[in-house]
Order: structure tokens, then C-alpha cells, then sequence
């Protein structure tokens, strides 16, 4: 892996996924009409899919699993919920949480000849002002009831995340050998969201965790209702150790899953 350098996360990416573009191709070509009934149920059942926005050789797959779930479940939009990773530049912009999913929807488009799939991109931004985690859960609640009207028969709901950062790199003081316990931190947060709708336990264990996806994991919490069952359908540990120059273990988890209403 090359180190991220003096480049953003959004241009690192980008270079990435244009560098390698003809092998990525390639290898949707070969997948695109593989079998994935328990992925594809989800979309096809109005459930959503939550996919990670890591390297390409992580990503990748989730990707598209995701992607060709959507096609598959006959909806021809889609609203992505993004991560925002900084409250200082305009995620509309400058945020690349998004990117790889537009990346595939476009590679699907123009390499197998597959309809354009709308694409609305939304990053919620919780208010900065509110202190208190209990004020905060409110305001994220209330702004996915605000989304509620951009989901139709014809709209699959799709979200992004990297649940757990974990290591050396991510200025951690005691680091364990044993990744094992990631699986726990992943497996207790999505049970938080979903099974138990937590929200204010959910928010504080996914900022210990450092779980990327507090804010958009509550509003599609939301967006769904209850009661709510989540299937993890795969899970990596991405080592992130080269990119920054750190330390192992460096690891980020690159989880797919999906939630359904029961």
C-alpha cells in the first residue's frame, strides 16, 4: 500500500480507484451475475445495506454486493447517507465517504451497460452546539424524520461506516494483539442500534469505539422504524499500518451488513 503522504483521504482514494480502474472493471465483469440471495433479500425486502469506505482492496466487494443488490431489487434511486469526517470543510465538496459507492455505480453503468441509478447523497451533520449526548441523539433523530420523505417503493436506502479504528494509529494508549475483541466492540454496537434502539447507548459506545457511523447509523435507525434485526455479511480488518506509517496493529473494520424490519 502507498502511504497517504501530504494527500487528502479523498484524493488518496480517488487516485486509487482511477489507477486500478481497468482490473476493477475486469473483476465486475467476471462477479456481476454471481448468486447473493441473502444480500439481495435485504434491498428487496426495503431493508438497508451498510457498506465501508476503506481501501479498494477492501472495500471492493462490499461494494459491489451492495451495487448489484440495488439493481437486482428493481428500485432505480438511491439514498446514500454519508459519513462526515470533519466539521470544517462542505461534505458536499470535500467528503469522500460517498465516493466509492458513485465510483461503482458509474463502473456498472458504463462497463456492462446497466441503467443509471439516482443517486441522492445525503450527510447529516449533528449540531455542534448541543453538549449533552442525550440532546444530541434528539437532533439526529429529528433529522432523519426530516429524510423520511426521500424514501419511496422506488428508493433503496443505503449507508456508510467504518465501525471500529483500532491500534496504534488512532492514538490509542493500550493496544491488544488479540483483534478478536473488535468483533465484540462491532457485534454490541449494531445490537445497541438496532435490536435494542438505544440510541443514547449506541452514540456513546460508537465514539469510544471510534465507529464512524454514529450519526448516520442512528438516522437510518430511524428512517427504518422497529423493530429492527441487522445481519453482519462480511467483516476484514484493514490494515491501515502502511498508509500511516504506523505501528501494527493499525486496523479499520470493513463491514458489510444489512438491517430489515422484522
Amino acid at each position: 500500500m502507498e502511504m497517504l503522504g501530504d494527500r487528502t483521504w479523498k484524493a488518496y482514494y480517488s487516485e486509487e480507484r482511477e489507477r486500478r480502474r481497468g482490473e476493477l472493471e475486469a473483476r465486475v465483469r467476471s462477479m456481476w451475475d454471481d448468486p447473493d440471495p441473502d444480500v439481495d433479500a435485504v434491498l428487496k425486502r426495503g431493508g438497508a445495506l451498510s457498506f465501508p469506505h476503506t481501501y479498494i482492496d477492501s472495500s471492493f466487494m462490499p461494494l459491489l454486493r451492495t451495487v448489484r443488490a440495488v439493481h437486482r431489487s428493481g428500485r432505480d434511486k438511491v439514498l446514500a447517507l454519508g459519513v462526515v469526517h470533519s466539521f470544517d470543510y462542505d461534505p458536499e465538496k470535500e467528503e469522500f465517504s460517498l465516493d466509492g459507492l458513485s465510483f461503482m455505480l458509474d463502473l456498472v453503468e458504463s462497463a456492462l451497460g446497466q441503467p443509471k441509478i439516482g443517486l441522492k447523497r445525503r450527510f447529516v451533520v449533528r449540531d455542534r452546539s448541543l453538549t449533552e449526548p442525550e440532546l444530541m441523539v434528539k437532533d439526529i433523530e429529528s433529522k432523519g424524520n426530516a429524510l423520511m420523505k426521500e424514501l419511496d417503493d422506488d428508493t433503496a436506502l443505503l449507508i456508510t461506516g467504518d465501525l471500529v479504528h483500532y491500534g496504534h494509529g488512532y492514538s490509542m494508549t493500550e493496544v491488544a494483539e488479540d483483534l478478536g475483541i473488535i468483533d465484540r466492540m462491532i457485534g454490541s454496537d449494531l445490537e445497541l442500534l438496532y435490536e435494542r434502539k438505544d440510541h443514547l447507548g449506541y452514540l456513546l459506545s460508537a465514539r469510544k469505539n471510534m465507529n464512524d457511523q454514529a450519526v448516520t447509523g442512528i438516522v437510518a435507525g430511524t428512517l427504518l422504524g422497529s423493530p429492527l434485526e441487522h445481519r453482519v455479511f462480511s467483516c476484514e480488518m484493514t490494515d491501515y499500518s502502511e498508509v500511516l506509517g504506523t505501528k501494527r496493529p493499525t486496523v479499520v473494520a470493513s463491514v458489510l451488513y444489512g438491517v430489515n424490519r422484522v
